[in-house]
């Protein structure tokens, strides 16, 4: 995005004194993004669209980068004009942005402003995503569906998720990815999809969809799943004298209330000298951060 700020002759404008603070004059904006030609989620027998046309769904109008902070270390270039250009890439969540902008002398003259820009399409899906889901939850994956139009909207909404390390499709909604709802002019409703987080993965990555009547907006991000099962390590010595023949059993935890015990490891170490793993953990001793 461009951005063009008009730094006034200081001489000309009331400046403020040294130290005192800056009441910044408040602006504000909308903008507003429209992508035409949008095929729809479904064909015309009620099923999902082709991979072809969900790529084109997801070339035009879905949105990965969720950054909070638009630009911070800027590069401003000055005209001659006194125009300060600030080029930057605009993040894409649709929310309401907050821009200040100083300007100061050499002898800290300063004045400034604080303009909002609020982003948004004519329809909206803003997921209500969880920091981190956990393995064997069982929970509600919320999808806020915005119509911004002055029309009604009837809203295909499409969920879908993939293993985030390797990119394999999941089926976490027991094949009720899709939902058909109207929204009203102006109007919002929150349409809630159940999800059951399997085992074995440690991040996924869902793609939330909506489309109507030729407008579109998707959202895509990735999230943690932290697993549910605590590891638990048992050590035990073993001593042996020499023509001696005894016999070690470990109390290690076989079962648990809720049946889902699992082997991990099993690790044998033996030495005839004891000292030696002594001498082996010294570079650990060593360490401060260990």
């Amino acid at each position: 995005k461009t951005m063009g700020l008009g730094i006034a002759n200081p001489l000309s404008t009331p400046i403020e004194e040294r130290g005192m603070p800056i009441p910044l004059r408040e602006v504000s904006s909308s903008v507003s993004t429209t992508y035409n030609n949008i095929p729809s989620l479904l064909d015309n027998n009620g099923m999902i669209a082709s991979s072809d046309k969900l790529r084109q769904i997801s070339e035009q109008s879905i949105r990965k980068n969720l950054s909070h902070t638009g630009l911070y270390l800027t590069h401003p270039k000055t005209d001659e004009n006194g125009v300060v250009t600030i080029k930057f890439r605009a993040p894409e969540l649709l929310t309401r942005w907050n821009l200040q902008v100083i300007a100061y002398t050499d002898d800290l003259l300063t004045t400034g402003f604080r303009g909002y820009v609020t982003t948004s399409r004519p329809l909206m899906i803003e997921p209500a995503a969880l920091r981190f889901f956990r393995q064997g939850d069982v929970t509600d994956f919320a999808q806020k569906i915005t119509n911004t139009h002055t029309d009604d909207l009837e809203v295909t909404v499409l969920l879908r998720f993939k293993d985030a390390e390797n990119g394999h499709p999941l089926d976490l909604t027991a094949g009720d990815s899709v939902k058909t709802i109207t929204v009203k002019a102006g109007g919002s409703v929150t349409i809630p999809f159940r999800l059951t987080i399997p085992d074995g993965i440690h991040s996924l990555t869902y793609t939330a969809i909506a489309t109507a009547q030729g407008f579109s907006d998707g959202q895509q991000e990735t999230i943690p799943v932290l697993s549910n099962r605590v590891q638990v390590t048992k050590s035990m010595s073993l001593f042996n004298n020499g023509n001696e023949t005894r016999t070690f059993r470990s109390d290690a935890p076989r079962t648990s209330a809720s049946g889902k015990v699992f082997d991990e490891t099993l690790t044998l170490q033996y030495h005839s000298l004891p000292i030696w793993y002594v001498l082996e953990a010294l570079p650990t001793l060593k360490d401060n951060d260990a």
